[in-house]
């Protein structure tokens, strides 16, 4: 496998795991929009926390898109 397909192969990973980061957001927001008082604020903590790591994601998705990470595929 050439350096091309596995960044191809953790693109898609990262895809994924962004599809099931979005799946997460929508079911805690849904959640969010009935509770109230510490359920809340443990809800937006979560909400918080999945949107950081989606943002991480995509940022690594953008850097695969360039050499920024050839190195790593050593």
């Amino acid at each position: 496998m050439d350096l091309r397909d596995r960044k191809a192969l953790v693109g898609r990973f990262i895809e994924r795991c962004n599809r099931y980061a979005d799946a997460e957001l929508e079911r805690y927001r849904a959640e969010l929009a009935q509770a109230s008082g510490a359920r809340a604020a443990e809800l937006e903590r979560k909400i918080a926390e999945w949107t950081t790591y989606r943002t991480f994601n995509e940022y690594t998705l953008r850097e695969l898109r360039t050499t920024e990470l050839d190195d790593w595929f050593d």
